[in-house]
């Protein structure tokens, strides 16, 4: 996981932004994961997420469970995982349905999702981000494709926009397509601008060469932001696409 803090002053009003960057559990799938929102806590400091999918080894059905401290910059718990069949960790169903893991590790993340208050019905505004806008650039960096993104959302009255800037990741390569790349994600608002997440460098968590980040959809509630990101990278038999999640707090 790779996150910061920050807090910034605007110069149209005072906002304190408090904000993290969460990569979601790595997965080894030939087909894009997918993720489901579980709902926020009735204060909105908390928030929890699933992610679930197809191994590539066995074809086994998985599901992680997250629960991300919207404040305090962090996942609150390592990451509650449900896997069965071959090339998982439990082997006891030969042919598991997708519906039963996703069943079996609710239950398990059950207790933890009541100590953390997450409640279901608490989706939220949900944003799709499908009006966007997306150019490319080398930024003088010598890599050629970088993208740049841009969506805009409504939330709290007001316009809000999400730059996505791709950077190139310091040194080595891909094995494949480049050097991998970061993310420079920023928020704009009446004319001023913060930066949500900034990569210095490539977190373990993601995965070694990601060639590709675009912004998907933006879940508010209250003074609470959660903005999901895809990232791709290259797999053994086609693109392993996954998710990343930034979220922060608006005073």
């Amino acid at each position: 996981m790779q996150s910061s803090n920050y807090t910034y002053r605007c110069s149209t009003s005072i906002i304190a932004f408090v904000l993290t960057a969460l990569a979601s559990q790595r997965v080894r799938a030939t087909e894009e994961s997918e993720w489901a929102f579980l709902g926020f806590s009735l204060d909105g400091d908390y928030a929890a997420v699933e992610i679930f999918g197809v191994h590539e080894d066995g074809g086994s059905p998985y599901s992680v469970i997250r629960i991300i401290d919207t404040k305090a910059n962090r996942f609150t718990l390592p990451p509650i995982t449900t896997c069965i069949g071959q090339g998982c960790e439990d082997p006891r169903s030969p042919h598991p349905t997708m519906k039963e893991v996703r069943t079996r590790n609710r239950l398990k993340a059950k207790e933890s999702l009541v100590r953390y208050r997450i409640e279901p019905n608490l989706q939220g505004e949900r944003t799709k981000l499908s009006a966007k806008q997306r150019t490319s650039t080398n930024q003088g960096s010598g890599v050629a494709g970088l993208a740049q993104e841009t969506a805009q959302f409504r939330w709290l009255n007001s316009d809000w926009t999400l730059m996505l800037q791709e950077t190139p990741a310091p040194g080595g390569t891909d094995g494949g397509s480049g050097r991998p790349r970061m993310i420079d994600l920023r928020l704009q608002r009446y004319g001023a601008e913060v930066t949500l997440q900034r990569d210095a460098s490539v977190p373990k968590s993601r995965g070694a060469g990601i060639y590709s980040y675009e912004l998907d959809t933006v879940l508010t509630y209250g003074s609470s932001l959660v903005v999901v990101l895809r990232f791709a990278r290259p797999g053994r038999q086609g693109p392993e696409v996954s998710q990343l999640f930034v979220t922060g707090q608006v005073h």
